[in-house]
């Protein structure tokens, strides 16, 4: 069962079980950002079927943020027809719990 982990912004926390950058991620946190996008189908549902599909990936993250985060930006996935862009990172001090920002569809 999820768990909501802050008042001031939503953010959900999940289990799981994949390997991205070589690295055996075990928690997921969803921040409430996807909520701007519901009306195209946006939802933590969906995004826990797009993370999995991290499964067993390689990623850069992107060279020009500027903040001291290794963002991932990971652009034009396919679902259902649809493609999508997810934004995250690892949440700060770990190395297993990834921190999803947003996601949302792209023509």
């Amino acid at each position: 069962m999820p768990k909501l982990t802050n008042k001031k912004e939503e953010k959900w926390e999940h289990n799981c079980h994949l390997t991205f950058n070589n690295l055996l991620i075990t928690k997921l946190t969803i921040t409430d950002y996807y909520k701007k996008h519901e009306k195209h189908g946006v939802n933590r549902k969906l995004i826990i079927e797009l993370v999995k599909l991290l499964d067993n990936r390689k990623i850069k993250p992107l060279d020009d943020y500027l903040g001291k985060r290794k963002v991932f930006l990971w652009d034009r996935i396919s679902y259902q027809d649809q493609k999508y862009r997810l934004i995250f990172w690892f949440k700060d001090h770990t190395i297993n719990h990834l921190w999803i920002r947003n996601c949302y569809p792209i023509n």
